[in-house]
């Protein structure tokens, strides 16, 4: 008797470890806007074939606040949330947001009946920051409230701190320095490159002149690099940022700066790529960190390719 009991015990808590697990043996899909879980009644979300998770139109819509009504005769599901509208049509990668034709890598679908469409592009259109976590099969949603008026208001506040001692102007300084530099960088432009290059970075990758920088040279479908470069590329965002958004130019992006403090004689430069098109668009579409040292009164650069964590993310209103 003591070994069945023990048998149905077993058999029950196997059951329970495996229920969040679909047929096909993965944890179902989630999508979490503002720290809730999004649930979904009858049609769920999933994957589709470009890799972009597929949402029930009416679901996400309207847990971002938006209103979603459906047009049969155009085969279109229009969003609108305060003076911004957006059009997602079924089967076509072009969409149009507050009246402009853009281009995503995916289109919204008619599948059991229901409405789906991408989530991350319906979300980034409403300004809010997007986070796939594949470890546990989540996509996160965080909204960000701004008053409307000219200075923004932004709850919550992040938890960067600028840097002492800098002036305003040296900030700004930094941040127009940098912007130099990235723009020489996404033409990789070797001579302008070299100019912006700490001597301390250069010494410590022995780089003499400006022939001696390598840039990384990938394998097709290879993340890392096969060579053994001493320079990595700080525009390699812009590329990804276009693939998503389906803008085509470097213009449609502009690179802002946030700087603190790092060291007695270095400052970090948090740098964000910022949608230039949709300019209310408060977060940046990537982040990452430079190191600045001055140099015979002017500004250069520790080539660091230094990842930012969330909690390091600023906001368009508070940057340079």
């Amino acid at each position: 008797m003591k070994k069945i009991t023990l048998v149905i015990a077993v058999v029950l808590v196997m059951i329970a470890l495996f229920s969040v697990f679909n047929v096909s043996g993965e944890m179902p899909l989630r999508i979490v806007v503002n720290g809730d879980r999004l649930y979904f009644p009858d049609a769920q979300p999933f994957i589709d074939s470009n890799g972009r998770t597929q949402t029930p139109a009416r679901f996400i819509g309207e847990e971002l606040g938006a209103t979603v009504t459906w047009d049969g005769t155009a085969q279109k599901a229009t969003f609108v949330k305060g003076s911004k509208k957006l059009n997602l049509y079924i089967g076509k990668k072009e969409y149009e947001l507050d009246g402009k034709t853009l281009q995503m890598d995916t289109a919204a679908l008619l599948q059991e009946g229901r409405t789906f469409v991408p989530a991350r592009y319906v979300a980034e259109a409403f300004g809010a920051a997007v986070r796939w976590d594949s470890a546990v099969r989540t996509v996160y949603i965080d909204m960000v409230e701004v008053v409307s008026t000219p200075e923004p208001i932004i709850t919550p506040k992040p938890t960067l701190k600028p840097a002492t001692g800098l002036s305003e102007a040296d900030k700004k300084a930094i941040a127009d320095r940098f912007r130099e530099w990235h723009d020489f960088d996404l033409k990789a432009d070797k001579k302008n490159i070299f100019n912006y290059l700490s001597s301390e970075y250069k010494a410590k990758k022995n780089i003499k002149i400006y022939e001696d920088i390598i840039f990384p040279l990938y394998k097709e479908g290879e993340l890392f690099p096969y060579n053994k470069p001493n320079y990595m590329f700080i525009s390699s965002a812009v590329k990804f940022a276009k693939e998503r958004s389906g803008y085509i130019n470097d213009s449609d992006f502009i690179v802002l700066c946030f700087i603190t403090d790092y060291d007695n004689k270095h400052y970090k430069v948090m740098y964000g790529l910022f949608d230039n098109i949709i300019q209310d668009s408060i977060v940046a579409r990537s982040y990452g960190y430079e190191l600045v040292v001055k140099e015979n009164g002017n500004w250069y650069f520790d080539n660091v390719g230094g990842y930012v964590g969330i909690s390091e993310h600023f906001y368009r209103n508070e940057a340079y």
